[in-house]
C-alpha cells in the first residue's frame, strides 16, 4: 500500500480574521510556534519547499489569518474546509 506524503496544508489550521481577534494573546503566541514549527519539521523531512503564506505572515509580524475567499496554492485546500467551520 502506498501512503500520500505530508503537506503543510495537511496539518495547517487556519483563523478568519473575526476567529483571530477573539484569541488571546499566549493562544496567538503558541499558534504561530505550532505553525512553524509544524514547517520547520516538514522542511527538515523534505517535504516542503518555499514557506507558504501562513509562515511569511508570521515572519513578517503580520496576523497569520486569512481571507476566507484568498486563494493561494499554500492554503486553499484548508480554507475549504475553514468555510465549513472548521478552524
Amino acid at each position: 500500500m502506498m501512503q500520500a506524503l505530508v503537506t503543510f496544508d495537511d496539518v495547517a489550521v487556519c483563523f478568519s480574521l473575526e476567529d483571530w481577534k477573539g484569541l488571546k494573546d499566549q493562544e496567538k503566541d503558541l499558534y504561530c510556534q505550532v505553525m512553524t514549527d509544524n514547517y520547520k519539521n516538514l522542511t527538515a523531512l523534505g517535504l516542503s519547499l518555499s514557506p507558504p503564506e501562513i509562515v511569511l505572515k508570521i515572519e513578517r509580524g503580520e496576523d497569520p489569518c486569512v481571507d476566507i475567499g484568498e486563494e493561494t496554492t499554500d492554503n486553499a485546500a484548508v480554507n475549504g474546509r475553514s468555510e465549513e467551520g472548521q478552524t
